[in-house]
C-alpha cells in the first residue's frame, strides 16, 4: 500500500528558533487509513517526537528541538517518518496491510546572541559625548592602528569590516587566526575622522561600533638658525624736575654720536625680530542652513530650510501679520484700493479689445463702512472710505476671488463679459497682479513662524550651520532679548544642547588666502620711527594722571609700547556663515615661516581675553560656562533699514498707588494705515463722578479709568517642576456705580500679540516699557526689497498714577473743602 508523509512548515532554508512548530499532512491512494504514527526527528542523531495525527483530514503536528550542539547559524535536516495501518479489501485474508512514507527538509537555526564587538585602541566615550579623542602625533600624514577584540557568543563572525570618514568598508586583519582580535593599519591627515567598524557572522547578524579620533597638526619647530637670546643695555633718562617736557622733547644735539651708540651696544641687529610678509590662512566655513524661531520645545525638532543669500534674517524674525485676511477685516484700506487700482491700470497695459473698468468696480467696489463704525474709523478714515467707497476696486475682494476659485472662474464670470479675445491676456494679467500682491510683504504663512515672546515683550531665534559633515562640527546658535532692531553676532549664544538637523545639509567650504598683514593704527599712536616727526595732536607725555588713574595708565603704556605689535589678516567670508580658523602661517622677512595656532586649540593654555568669542548659552542651575573660541559668525544681517512712523503706541507703566501697572494705548493704526491717538491720555478726577444736587457729600465706590487703560495686576504662575513665577495679567475693572466688572478692549495690534496678556513681572520695571509698532523697508543683498512690521521696546516715562481710588466721599461742591 502506498502512504505518503509531507512537510509543509517550515520550509526549505528557514530560519527557526530553538523551539520548532513541524507540521504537515499524510495521504493515501488504495484504502482508507484505519491508524497512524509519525516521529519527527530533529537532526541527524538528534531528539525524535512523536506527532499529533489526525486520521480523518491527514493533518499532523508536532512541536520540538534540536540538540544542544545545534548552534546559531547552523543547518540541519527535520526528518518525518510515518508508518500507516490500512483497511482490507473487501475479500483479502490476513493482516491488515501496513504502508510507510517520509519527508525531509533542511532549515538554519537563528541568531540569537549576535556578535560581541569591542574596539581598543579608542577608547570608548561616556554617555552621549561627541568630543572625540585628541591625538598630536609627531608627524603628518600619521600612522595610526586601529585595533579591537570579538567575542563570539553564539555565533560564528563570517567578516569584520571598517570604513574611515565616508570611504567604503574594508576589511580588518586577524592576528590571531580566528576574529578573537584584529587590527587595521591607516594614514590620517590633521582634522576629524570617523572609524565605522562592522561584523557580521555567517547568519547575517551584524554589529557595529562607531568612533571618532581629531588629529591635530604638529606645531612647526623653531628655526635653530634664527633661535637666539638677545641681551642689550637700555639708557634711560633721569629727570631731577617734575617738568618732563624738555626731556621727552628729544631735541638732537648730535645725532650721529647717538646712532654710534646705537651701533655700538647693538641695537641695529635684529636677526630674530623680522616683519612679517606674508600671511596664508586656512579656515573652514559653513553657511547656516536652519532656524527655528521663538523658544525652543522641549522635544528639539529639525529646523527649517534657511538660505541666508535669498532673504535678510530681521524681516523673518521680526515680521508681523499686516494684509487683511479677507473683506471682512478693516485694515490697511489704503492698500486695498492702490492695489485694486494697480490691477487696472494693469489691464489697460495689456492691449485689450475693450476696458472693462467699469465692470470690475461694480463688482469689486470697495464697500461703505460697517455699521456701528469700529474704533479704528476715526474721521480720516471716514472721509477716505466715502470718497473712494463705490468707486475703485477693493484688493481684498480681488484676492480672495483669485485664492478661492482662481483666475479661470474670474475671467469665465458671466458678470464681467470678458470677451473670448482678451481672456488670455486678463488670465494672465490676473496670475501677475496677484504673485506682485502676495509677494509686498513679508509677513508669517503659519503661526510657528512667529518669533515673538508675548510673556518677554522680545523677539528670539535660532539658527544652526555646521563646518563638516560630522557630527561634532554642528553648530547652533540661539539669540534672545531681541527688541531693539539690531541684530548682530553678539546677539547669539552657542546652544552645544540643541541639534537642528544642519548637520547633513553639507553647506561647508574650504578657505584658502594668502595676503600680506596690513600694521594696526590708531589716532595718536606714537610714530614707528623714534626720528619720524608726529602730528603731535595728542601727546600722552603731556597727559595729566593721577596713581589712581589705572584706565589712563594702562592706555598710555599700550599705546607706546605694543602700539605697533599688531597687524591685520584679512579673510573674505560669505554673509550668513560660521568659520573656523584651521592654520596661520606667517612668513617674515627673514624667510622664516611659523605655525600660529587657533586661540582654544588642544595643548594650548586657556586664552584670558573673550571679548570677540561667542558665550555658551547659560540656563537656570546649570554651571558656569566658558566662551567656545575659535569661531566667528557672520549674520545675515542688514546694514541700513528705513524705519517708518510708529503706527502702535503702547505704554506699560508701574502705578505704585494703585500697586499694580498699566498698559496704556496711546496710539492705534487706523484703517488707512496712519497713527491714530486714543481719547484720554490720563484719568479724569474722582470727583467727576459726584451726583449731581445739594446737601451732603455723595459716596463713590471706584474712580473712573480710561478706557484705553488696560490694568495688570500681579499674579502668581506656577509650573511643573519650577518655581513660583510672578506675571502681570489683564484685570477687569470695579465700576462707579458697583454694576458688573468692566473689561477694557485692545484695540492695538501690539496688545492683541500679547496673547495671553501675561506678561512677566521683571519686564515692566520702574521706568516702564514703551513698546512701538511701525513698518521697515531695507534692500538685500541680490537687489531685492524687503517689507515688513516690527516691534520695537524702548524705555518708559516712569512712573505714573491713574488716580484710581475706591470708598471716596465726593463733596457737591468740588471747591469745598
Amino acid at each position: 500500500m502506498i502512504f505518503r508523509v509531507a512537510i509543509i512548515g517550515p520550509g526549505n532554508n528557514e530560519s527557526v528558533g530553538r523551539s520548532i512548530s513541524v507540521g504537515g499532512a499524510c495521504t493515501d491512494r488504495e484504502a482508507g487509513v484505519i491508524a497512524a504514527t509519525i516521529v519527527v526527528q530533529f537532526g541527524v542523531g538528534g531528539p525524535s517526537v512523536a506527532a499529533d495525527v489526525d486520521i480523518n483530514s491527514g493533518d499532523w503536528s508536532c512541536v520540538g528541538s534540536p540538540s544542544a550542539s545545534i548552534r546559531g547559524a547552523d543547518t540541519f535536516v527535520i526528518t518525518a517518518i510515518g508508518n500507516a495501518v490500512f483497511t482490507r479489501i473487501p475479500g483479502q485474508i490476513g493482516p491488515n496491510p501496513t504502508g510507510s512514507g517520509s519527508d525531509s527538509v533542511t532549515v538554519r537555526m537563528a541568531d540569537i546572541n549576535p556578535p560581541q564587538l569591542a574596539i581598543n585602541t579608542v577608547p570608548q566615550l561616556a554617555g552621549n559625548a561627541t568630543t572625540a579623542v585628541d591625538w598630536t602625533p609627531t608627524q603628518l600624514p600619521a600612522d595610526f592602528r586601529l585595533a579591537g577584540s570579538l567575542v563570539e557568543g553564539d555565533a560564528r563572525i563570517s567578516t569584520v569590516q571598517c570604513a574611515i570618514d565616508t570611504g567604503p568598508f574594508q576589511t580588518v586583519t586577524s592576528t590571531s587566526g580566528s576574529w578573537a582580535t584584529w587590527e587595521l593599519h591607516a594614514s590620517l591627515a590633521a582634522g576629524y575622522h570617523r572609524f565605522v567598524v562592522r561584523a557580521t557572522d555567517v547568519g547575517g547578524l551584524s554589529t557595529t561600533l562607531e568612533r571618532w579620533i581629531k588629529v591635530h597638526a604638529n606645531p612647526d619647530a623653531v628655526d635653530a638658525h634664527t633661535a637666539s637670546v638677545t641681551s642689550w643695555t637700555r639708557l634711560e633718562p633721569k629727570c631731577r624736575t617734575v617738568d618732563m617736557g624738555r626731556t621727552v622733547s628729544a631735541r638732537i644735539f648730535d645725532p650721529l654720536w647717538m646712532m654710534t651708540r646705537q651701533w655700538q651696544i647693538g641695537e641695529f641687529q635684529g636677526e630674530d625680530t623680522g616683519s612679517p610678509i606674508s600671511a596664508r590662512v586656512r579656515a573652514t566655513s559653513g553657511s547656516i542652513t536652519r532656524y527655528t524661531l521663538g523658544q525652543l520645545p522641549t522635544v528639539v525638532t529639525p529646523g527649517q530650510s534657511y538660505d541666508p543669500l535669498r532673504a535678510p534674517l530681521e524681516s523673518i524674525v521680526e515680521r508681523r501679520r499686516m494684509r487683511p485676511a479677507d473683506v471682512t477685516e478693516q485694515r490697511m484700506l489704503s492698500l486695498a484700493v492702490d492695489a485694486g487700482l494697480h490691477f487696472l491700470h494693469m489691464l489697460d497695459q495689456a492691449g485689450l479689445t475693450k476696458s472693462y473698468r467699469a465692470a470690475l468696480i461694480a463688482k469689486f467696489a470697495l464697500p461703505q463702512l460697517p455699521s456701528p463704525l469700529p474704533y479704528a474709523a476715526d474721521d480720516a478714515t471716514q472721509r477716505f472710505e466715502q470718497t473712494m467707497a463705490g468707486r475703485a476696486p477693493d484688493a481684498r475682494q480681488l484676492a480672495t476671488a483669485f485664492r478661492s476659485g482662481g483666475s479661470l472662474n474670474f475671467i469665465l464670470d458671466p458678470t464681467l463679459k470678458i470677451a473670448l479675445a482678451d481672456q488670455l491676456e486678463v488670465k494672465a494679467t490676473a496670475d501677475a497682479w496677484l504673485a506682485w500682491y502676495e509677494s509686498m510683504f513679508s509677513e508669517p504663512a503659519t503661526p510657528a513662524d512667529d518669533a515673538w515672546n508675548p510673556a518677554r515683550l522680545e523677539y528670539s531665534v535660532s539658527v544652526a550651520g555646521a563646518l563638516s559633515a560630522q557630527a561634532p562640527d554642528e553648530v547652533t546658535l540661539t539669540a534672545t532679548e531681541l527688541d531693539d532692531g539690531l541684530l548682530d553676532w553678539s546677539n547669539f549664544d552657542v546652544n552645544a544642547g540643541v541639534k537642528l538637523g544642519s548637520a547633513g545639509d553639507r553647506a561647508a567650504a574650504s578657505l584658502v588666502e594668502t595676503t600680506i598683514p596690513a600694521p594696526v593704527t590708531f589716532r595718536g599712536m606714537p610714530a614707528v620711527r623714534f626720528w619720524e616727526l608726529e602730528d603731535s595732536k595728542i601727546a600722552y607725555g603731556l597727559m595729566s594722571v593721577g596713581k589712581t588713574d589705572l584706565a589712563h595708565l594702562m592706555m598710555i603704556e599700550f599705546a607706546s609700547s605694543y602700539g605697533n605689535d599688531w597687524f591685520v589678516v584679512p579673510l573674505t567670508v560669505p554673509v550668513g556663515s560660521l568659520t573656523r580658523v584651521d592654520s596661520l602661517v606667517v612668513t617674515d622677512t627673514f624667510g622664516v615661516q611659523r605655525l600660529i595656532r587657533p586661540i582654544g586649540a588642544s595643548g594650548l593654555q586657556a586664552a584670558g581675553f573673550s571679548m570677540w568669542q561667542h558665550a555658551a548659552l547659560h540656563r537656570a542651575g546649570d554651571p558656569a560656562t566658558t566662551p567656545v573660541p575659535n569661531l566667528f559668525f557672520l549674520p545675515p544681517s542688514l546694514a541700513r533699514v528705513e524705519e517708518g512712523t510708529a503706527l502702535e503706541d503702547v505704554l506699560f507703566m508701574r502705578d505704585e498707588m494703585a500697586n499694580m501697572a498699566w498698559a496704556i494705548e496711546r496710539t492705534v493704526e487706523s484703517s488707512i494705515e496712519q497713527p491714530s491717538a486714543r481719547a484720554y491720555d490720563s484719568a479724569p478726577p474722582p470727583s467727576a463722578q459726584a451726583l449731581s444736587g445739594t446737601g451732603i457729600p455723595r459716596y463713590v465706590l471706584a474712580s473712573a479709568v480710561p478706557e484705553n487703560w488696560i490694568p495688570l495686576v500681579p499674579v502668581q504662575i506656577q509650573h511643573t517642576g519650577a518655581p513660583t513665577e510672578l506675571r502681570l495679567q489683564r484685570a477687569a475693572l470695579l465700576q462707579p456705580d458697583g454694576s458688573a466688572n468692566k473689561i477694557n478692549q485692545a484695540h492695538s495690534e501690539t496688545l492683541m500679540a500679547l496673547t495671553p496678556l501675561r506678561i512677566c513681572d521683571e519686564e515692566v520695571p520702574r521706568e516702564g516699557a514703551r513698546l512701538t509698532r511701525s513698518r521697515r523697508l531695507s534692500r538685500w543683498v541680490d537687489g531685492s526689497f524687503w517689507v515688513w512690521t516690527a516691534f520695537r521696546r524702548r524705555a518708559g516715562n516712569g512712573e505714573g498714577s491713574s488716580g484710581l481710588q475706591y470708598d471716596q466721599l465726593v463733596p457737591q461742591n468740588p471747591t469745598q473743602p
